[in-house]
């Protein structure tokens, strides 16, 4: 997930809202819309917020020196 979340082209401090924006995006349009892809849909956008989330961490840890 980690190429995808690279893809998006988003800076580490965009909101997770920004990061939904792009994501909902990148989906097909038969993706995007619909009950039947809604499981998946949700499972990519959770897997893309933990990447966020974790570039987040990394970007602070070394940032602030804690590397």
């Amino acid at each position: 997930m980690f190429a995808q979340y690279c893809r998006l082209n988003l800076c580490i401090m965009d909101s997770n809202r920004t990061l939904l924006r792009a994501c909902s995006k990148k989906l097909v349009r038969d993706h995007r819309f619909g009950r039947r892809a809604r499981l998946l849909r949700h499972r990519y956008y959770r897997s893309m917020l933990a990447e966020h989330r974790d570039a987040q961490a990394m970007y602070y840890d070394i940032h602030h020196g804690n590397i």
